[in-house]
């Protein structure tokens, strides 16, 4: 059962090409219904639906990793359960991951722990 407030994604047989990875927060909760919205960035939320609780899952935790090249001293994100890497924000807004870490978003310790406290928290 799901909360409002709950950070969620569709369910891999719900999904289209790419779609599993598009992170979304519960806004609204009745009864095995949920309206779930589409998190476009840290501080706004996008396109809305109204889905059943068979068609999402819980979002899973993300990790803040040194870039190998160790250089720069560039951090990135990684989904732990997919292993894909965090590439920013698509034209939709919702979160865009890559397979590889070359393409990944580089950035901040900082910001990368703050990125990715917010993909797992809906308390922005």
């Amino acid at each position: 059962m799901f909360k409002v407030g709950d950070i969620v994604k569709y369910a891999p047989k719900w999904c289209g090409d790419g779609e599993q990875y598009y992170i979304h927060m519960v806004k609204e909760e009745d009864r095995g219904a949920c309206l779930i919205v589409t998190l476009n960035s840290l501080l706004t939320l996008g396109y809305s639906e109204r889905v059943t609780e068979d068609m999402i899952q819980k979002a899973k935790k993300y990790e803040v990793i040194l870039n190998r090249d160790m250089k720069d001293r560039a951090y990135i994100i990684t989904d732990t359960e997919n292993r894909k890497f965090f590439a920013g924000y698509d034209f939709m807004g919702s979160v865009d991951w890559v397979d590889n870490d070359t393409d990944a978003r580089k950035m901040s310790k900082d910001e990368a722990e703050q990125i990715a406290s917010d993909l797992e928290s809906a308390d922005m």
